[in-house]
């Protein structure tokens, strides 16, 4: 076996025994051991965490594949090779979670888009379906009669529901004589494992470990099957205690947050497998056995090392580059001082590496092997997509039927309307209209998506937000996305002549808006945050535009009242100041501002705001004296401290630039001489990098370049510094 190489001198060993590695977790009990003349076969597992009612993708951007209909492909294609296939959804398949706190309309929205949801999953052939609680829209008995009705299996071995005989504790999947049995685990309440609150007496949420641990006992005991595989809907915190079960095997789980593992997971007992959860990523576990030896070297690894030497092949590159020499022996002193051996057993490490991805596409022996899979395009005529795509209609006719009144709006608009913010700001409104965010709500209604909740959230402003509406019926009052999305513009802001100027009540930076709130990973698949910024950016205000200028000056005649009266505070200084920078009396403006910010304790996002405000307008000495109070006073603000670092380098005035002072100071807050540098300091550590090399320090610069290579290996902004330092 090969030890694989994962990160830079760790090693990862395949499941079975290897050079340097741990041992596989043991064979299931009473399954033949190497050697063995048992069965031969393969069971495969495509399955999908949590999709969330992601199973159609995102309407408005038909060209990502439906995660659904895409399994079912790759399913298809697996039974044509003549493995056994099951294709399982586990977890809140069909909604969110928090659908369950929306409001009746939107709750019979959801109830319909459930119904044509488990038709599609009967069409594409799922095997096994794991509900999660964000499923329960009317309750569990409720849905269980709808799967049935649809011929979807449901296993829930931690549930048990008196007079019912069709929610299985669990199924035992065979090919050629293998067998392994299959839990189905769902956590007792959302979001926990404490005894669930329902309205629903003959239905009972069991502990699910004490659960899998009494059944998979029994399974075994009877001989029933070579192994438990678990597909679990359980925090990850009671997975690791569900690894622990001695005839628990397998566990297949969804990861909400972080980075997938590059591989399986060795937990106790037993190996976890994670995937992306609302239709990110879907599984292929596969589980092959020859002649009946249950001892399974894990080849997942394979499907994530080439990547691996992609890189570690580039970074030997940049040190062929950087030391002038390919000779091993010359190399390794030179990129490891303090151990040389290190660098070439990493070398040796990569050749294994190579020869194993090799070996793994023809291995002879039993192994697991799991992978995210990438799917297949699905055509538009597809059987599970059109079925997917009858899910706005299905909503229309339901909500129709409902007689509940409309929901009232407020007689107080707490969310401008577009035309409001016209009277001031008419150019900005005009490219507005010209995006394609004007139209965010209408390319909902060819869709027949106008009333889907799950669609409104993004596509109509105020959905389900404070001030703004919760009635999926009402079809966008304030329209789709607006002003108010990227700007958060508050009443004040348009009512009060003071405070048309507060920063407090509209974000005109484009730092502070928030666009993966809806471009995220799951709705806009490899979203260009830069790229979308640049094209939907408004036009800066011109200080001349005659309203503007009034808006200005009235918010200063009415400072001025206060002051006259005693009533100002220090804020009226800052008021002031932008009031007189918009009027285009920048200098006077500026030093308001500054008799404020440099006064300003315990906010320090205001702080950086305001000296990126006064840099931006010209006065980068008095951006730097804003930050310099700011670290006298919390000298330990890590963001103060790179936001000083950066202004001495990129002051907007060149004069105030001072490259010798910002390598100090780098060097005072991220220490060079550190055996492991802090990941939230490497801006600062790649920094001394860039003033170094540009000193003519180069020693110094690639002594700390090493460091950094060895405990951030792969790293783009590393990469970036050797490219711009001619170094690879």
């Amino acid at each position: 076996m090969h030890g694989l190489l994962v990160s830079a001198l760790v090693l990862l060993p395949l499941l079975g025994s290897s050079c340097g590695g741990s041992e596989a977790p043991p064979a299931p009990e009473g399954a033949q051991g190497q050697g063995g003349q048992g069965p031969t076969g393969t069971i495969q597992f495509v399955w999908l965490a949590r999709l969330q009612g992601y199973g159609e993708g995102v309407p408005c951007n038909r060209a990502w594949t439906p995660p659904l209909p895409g399994a079912a492909a790759v399913a298809r294609q697996l039974e044509a090779a003549g493995d056994r296939v099951v294709l399982a959804c586990i977890g809140e398949t069909l909604l969110q979670a928090e659908t369950l706190s929306l409001s009746r309309p939107s709750m019979v929205g959801a109830a319909a888009r459930i119904d044509v949801q488990l038709q599609a999953m009967a069409e594409a052939g799922v095997d096994i379906y794991v509900p999660g609680h964000g499923d329960f829209v009317d309750g569990l008995l409720p849905l269980l009669d709808k799967a049935a009705a649809h011929g979807v299996p449901v296993l829930l071995s931690n549930v048990t529901v008196a007079d019912r005989d069709d929610v299985l504790p669990y199924v035992v999947v065979e090919h050629n004589g293998l067998r392994v049995a299959v839990l189905g685990l769902i956590a007792r309440q959302p979001g926990g494992d404490e005894p669930a609150r329902v309205d629903e007496p003959t239905v009972s949420f069991l502990n699910p470990v004490r659960r899998a641990k009494e059944l998979s006992r029994e399974i075994m005991a009877k001989g029933e099957a070579d192994a438990v595989l678990c597909l679990s809907n359980l925090t990850q915190d009671t997975n690791q205690s569900l690894c622990d079960v001695p005839d628990v095997h397998f566990v297949l789980t969804g990861l909400e947050t972080g980075s997938l593992p590059k591989e399986s997971i060795r937990r106790g007992n037993a190996v976890m497998l994670m995937e992306r959860t609302a239709g990110r990523s879907v599984g292929q576990t596969t589980l092959r056995v020859v002649d009946g030896d249950w001892s399974l070297d894990d080849l997942s690894a394979r499907h994530e090392l080439p990547a691996q030497l992609e890189r570690e092949h580039a970074a030997l590159d940049s040190y062929i580059a950087m030391f002038g020499t390919d000779d091993p022996q010359t190399l390794a002193p030179l990129v490891i001082p303090e151990n040389p051996d290190n660098f070439l057993t990493k070398l040796e490490l990569m050749e294994e590496n190579a020869a194993f991805i090799e070996e793994a596409t023809h291995w002879p022996d039993s192994f697991l092997d799991h992978q995210h899979v990438t799917l297949p395009d699905v055509p538009e005529d597809d059987p599970v997509r059109r079925l997917l795509d009858q899910q706005g209609p299905a909503i229309r006719a339901a909500l129709a039927r409902l007689k509940a009144p409309l929901e009232e709006l407020p007689d107080e608009m707490t969310i401008p309307l577009p035309g409001t913010c016209k009277d001031c700001h008419a150019e900005q409104y005009d490219f507005w209209a010209a995006t394609g965010h004007s139209r965010a709500f209408q390319v909902l209604e060819p869709l027949e998506r106008e009333q889907d909740s799950s669609c409104l959230v993004c596509h109509a402003v105020g959905f389900r937000q404070r001030g703004g509406f919760k009635d999926p019926r009402l079809q966008a009052p304030y329209g789709g996305i607006t002003c108010f999305n990227c700007h958060d513009v508050q009443r004040p802001h348009v009512e009060s002549r003071r405070l048309v100027v507060d920063p407090l009540y509209v974000k005109a930076d484009r730092t502070d808006i928030q666009c993966q709130l809806c471009h995220g990973p799951e709705r806009s698949p490899g979203f260009d945050l830069e790229a979308a910024l640049d094209a939907v950016s408004c036009p800066p205000m011109r200080p001349d535009d005659p309203a503007l200028a009034a808006a200005r000056r009235g918010a200063l005649e009415v400072i001025a009242e206060l002051r006259a009266q005693g009533e100002a505070t220090p804020w009226d200084d800052l008021l002031e100041g932008r009031a007189l920078v918009g009027l285009g009396d920048v200098q006077e403006g500026l030093h308001h501002i500054l008799s404020y910010a440099t006064q300003l304790t315990g906010w320090p996002e205001m702080t950086y705001s305001l000296s990126r405000y006064v840099d931006e307008r010209g006065d980068s000495y008095g951006a730097l004296e804003i930050v310099r109070k700011s670290l006298e006073r919390e000298p330990l603000d890590l963001q103060m401290n790179i936001a000083y670092v950066r202004l001495l380098l990129q002051a907007r005035d060149p004069a105030a630039r001072n490259p010798a002072l910002a390598l100090s100071h780098a060097r005072l807050v991220a220490p060079p001489d550190v055996e492991k540098p802090e990941s939230a300091l490497l801006e600062l550590y790649i920094t001394q990098v860039d003033l170094l090399m540009a000193g003519g320090q180069r020693d110094q610069a690639l002594d700390l370049l090493r460091k950094l290579m060895s405990n951030f290996e792969g790293n783009p902004d590393i990469a970036d510094c050797l490219d711009r330092n001619g170094l690879r």
